[in-house]
């Protein structure tokens, strides 16, 4: 177990994204829920989780959660996707393209993920295998969802939240990268 000074949110917040990387959800959202109420105020708290609720299939509050990240920061390109994404899912299809556009919008990366930077593109695909891999997954396509899962394992690098939360996934579906 990692230790911690208890009153350091952001000491929660790592451990939590650790916890997560190891699909133990419940875990980093305990951490989350205390990081939250040290500082009410961190829109990294409630994006983390958001995403690990979203991994648990808790759609509602994952939303609760990206909402009031956005309202904290609104500027977030990825927040505004990953709440945008779980729209579609629900069928909210107006906020799901209010959402998408907005990160489009804050962060072109978001509408395709070609660009010239060798390094930069590597990044995009990465990113856009392991998310394109969690919708698959939501909307029970299991094997497209672990093609992605391994190209998100094979093509990220190893020190990603995308390369581990792809292993972690794999592991949870008995599958190997």
């Amino acid at each position: 177990m990692i230790r911690l000074a208890p009153e350091v949110a952001a000491a929660r917040q790592d451990r939590a994204q650790f916890y997560q990387m190891q699909g133990n959800y419940e875990r980093a959202i305990a951490d989350l829920n205390e990081a939250i109420r040290l500082d009410p105020k961190s829109a990294v708290a409630y994006n983390n989780r958001g995403s690990a609720y979203a991994f648990q299939g808790d759609i509602d509050r994952a939303i609760a959660d990206f909402s009031a990240s956005i309202r904290l920061e609104p500027k977030v390109a990825a927040v505004h996707y990953n709440r945008g994404k779980l729209y579609q899912l629900q069928g909210k299809n107006d906020r799901a393209i209010a959402d998408l556009s907005e990160a489009i919008r804050l962060d072109p990366k978001f509408a395709a993920a070609d660009d010239a930077d060798a390094k930069k593109k590597k990044s995009q695909v990465c990113e856009a295998s392991f998310y394109s891999g969690e919708l698959a997954l939501r909307l029970n396509a299991k094997d497209e969802a672990v093609r992605l899962f391994r190209l998100a394992a094979s093509d990220c690098a190893k020190d990603v939240n995308e390369w581990f939360a792809a292993n972690a996934e794999l592991k949870a579906l008995g599958e190997t990268p």
